[in-house]
């Protein structure tokens, strides 16, 4: 949770772009610890990798989750952040 700005944005990106090939970093930032889903999901809904599933210590600076997705074609994807009872997602686009 990012307190300046009063929203709740458990991941984000490591780059300025939401595109990349094939690996992407993400930050997962926690408040407080608690059980974390990260999944990754096709633009039809179907889900492609999972990122994190369990519980996690808080980190305010991050804790560091890495997608491959060079097992899965190039498209538009969903990541589904939920922790502490909230939800965030994030468009990401992979270009081989």
């Amino acid at each position: 949770m990012h307190q300046d700005t009063g929203r709740f944005f458990p991941f984000r990106t490591l780059t300025d772009s939401s595109l990349f090939n094939p690996t992407t970093n993400l930050s997962l930032v926690l408040s407080e610890a608690g059980y974390v889903s990260v999944k990754v999901y096709n633009i039809v809904g179907q889900e492609v990798a999972v990122l994190a599933n369990g519980i996690y210590e808080a980190n305010v600076n991050g804790h560091q989750l890495t997608w491959d997705a060079s097992n899965v074609s190039s498209g538009v994807y969903i990541v589904r952040a939920e922790s502490l009872g909230k939800v965030s997602t994030q468009k990401l686009m992979l270009l081989k």
